[in-house]
């Protein structure tokens, strides 16, 4: 049996969900409170049209001074014309660092938040909340860490694994977070739903004064990163659907999954636990540090918990800049074991103003940093932050009560197709996508399934890009490294 639930995510501060992919100033530009990523083939398109436009691109493309708006006034370009999608932009003109936020392909794309996302934040609040709650479990959590430690060569990436099956289950079969599956969002218009903005780190000053301050760069100009975030008040929708079989007694012999775990209400007391530990900690960290809009937006959000604590909902925090607390216990170890962590790995997370006799923020403080974006009303504020409605689904009566039927006849499965190979030598082909900022992309040889990586060193002399839907011929190398290309170069026209 499964019983499935609708989960509304009410967004509270700006939120990021990172594509992994960051765009330069030729593939983004700002103008007067509007950004527009450049959709690179209607740009290349336009360009192929005109030899003028693309001996002019060639020149922008190796001066680095010059960005994507330049570009396209010089070249009488409308934005509109070659824009994937247009958003609205608070702060200063991105120069490097524009984070792309995940979306559903399309044209345009449209917004989610993936459902690993979501479960991820839960899972930490799970393990979190277990820890805040049971001492025994963080005593055990603090052996398992030193058996890590003290066993073979620490390993970072693998230094939680026994704490994980500790609390979870001895192997990924036997994790009862397996109970509970979360859907991705519904994808939305990113129209007024998405923007991009500012974002900025605020460090505790190193002169002892502990007040917190803007982190800056080499030249003495604030660290600026240029997000796309979700708005504030936006609501997006998932599915919840809890495995109730897994708890039956023939899987509960082989599984031993705990029966209070797959209750809704287990998830959000494990988060709001989490959340009003979190806002009490990061409201004490604001006022130590001076930090006024701090003070007031936490202050703010511990009457938004209690609300959510009122309605049967609760608040998380998720994504990019979330901080420290989402993505480690350390600091709910005994002193002597979060030394020995700092020490083994050779981290400085925790370890705030270590030149200083009387350093202003004790170690429950640490990190000394926050990630902060700009909001509508010029504010810095903290983000990640989120409100989760759960309530049933609604079935369909042909869900509940469906009609009765013969049932299929079985089909042989499909025959796997043989692993695409292809012989070295000259070959042709079409360019799948280029991206001009990565100096890389795909070619689909002709007569082949599997596509081939280009990169930029990879073309014919005096080549600087290729176009999506072009003809090119290259030659194919096989050699101790495996296939690449060489001498790739545009035949002439387009599919």
């Amino acid at each position: 049996m499964t019983n499935t639930y609708r989960l509304e995510i009410t967004v509270l501060s700006p939120l990021h969900i990172g594509s992994g992919e960051r765009l330069g100033p030729k593939s983004v530009w700002v103008d007067d409170g509007r950004a527009w990523v450049v959709d690179e083939g209607a740009l290349f398109r336009k360009l192929a049209s005109s030899p003028r436009l693309l001996s002019q691109f060639e020149r922008f493309s190796l001066d680095r001074r010059r960005s994507l708006k330049d570009f396209l006034q010089d070249a009488y370009i409308d934005p509109v014309a070659v824009a994937l999608y247009e958003l609205e932009h608070f702060g200063g003109r991105p120069n490097r660092f524009y984070m792309s936020h995940i979306k559903a392909p399309g044209r345009p794309p449209r917004l989610y938040i993936p459902g690993s996302s979501l479960k991820g934040a839960i899972r930490s609040a799970l393990l979190r909340a277990t820890l805040i709650q049971d001492s025994a479990q963080r005593q055990q959590a603090a052996r398992h860490v030193r058996s890590q430690i003290h066993g073979s060569q620490p390993n970072r990436k693998r230094a939680d694994d026994a704490l994980e099956r500790a609390v979870f289950g001895q192997d990924q079969h036997h994790e009862w977070t397996r109970l509970f599956q979360i859907a991705d969002t519904q994808p939305v218009a990113i129209e007024k739903n998405l923007q991009s903005t500012e974002a900025r780190i605020l460090s505790v000053c190193n002169e002892g004064t502990g007040r917190l301050v803007e982190k800056k760069g080499r030249r003495g100009q604030p660290i600026s990163l240029y997000p796309e975030v979700i708005r504030r008040q936006i609501k997006l929708h998932a599915r919840l659907t809890i495995l109730d079989e897994l708890l039956s007694p023939l899987a509960a012999k082989e599984l031993g999954f705990p029966m209070n775990r797959s209750r809704v209400g287990a998830l959000l007391e494990a988060c709001n636990c989490v959340a009003e530990e979190q806002i009490q900690q990061e409201h004490t960290f604001a006022t130590k540090t001076r930090w006024k809009l701090g003070e007031l937006f936490y202050s703010q959000l511990k009457i938004r918990l209690e609300e959510a604590i009122a309605d049967g909902a609760c608040l998380l925090r998720l994504g990019w800049g979330a901080g420290y607390d989402d993505k480690t216990i350390t600091d709910l170890l005994d002193d002597a074991t979060f030394r020995e962590v700092l020490d083994s790995y050779r981290l400085t997370v925790g370890r705030p103003h270590r030149s200083l006799r009387n350093p202003p923020l004790p170690r429950p403080f640490a990190p000394k940093s926050r990630t902060v974006a700009l909001n509508r009303q010029n504010q810095w504020v903290p983000l990640g932050w989120v409100r989760l409605q759960i309530a049933p689904a609604k079935v369909a009566e042909e869900q509940a009560h469906p009609p009765v039927t013969d049932p299929p006849a079985p089909v042989d499965p499909p025959a796997e197709p043989p692993p695409p190979t292809i012989v070295p030598g000259p070959h042709t082909g079409v360019v799948v996508y280029y991206n001009f900022d990565r100096g890389r992309g795909a070619i689909l040889p002709d007569g082949n399934e599997a596509e081939l990586e280009v990169r930029l060193e990879q073309l014919r002399e005096g080549v600087r890009f290729l176009v999506k839907d072009q003809k090119v011929s290259f030659t194919v190398v096989l050699d101790d490294a495996g296939i690449h290309l060489e001498d790739v170069k545009p035949e002439g026209g387009y599919v």
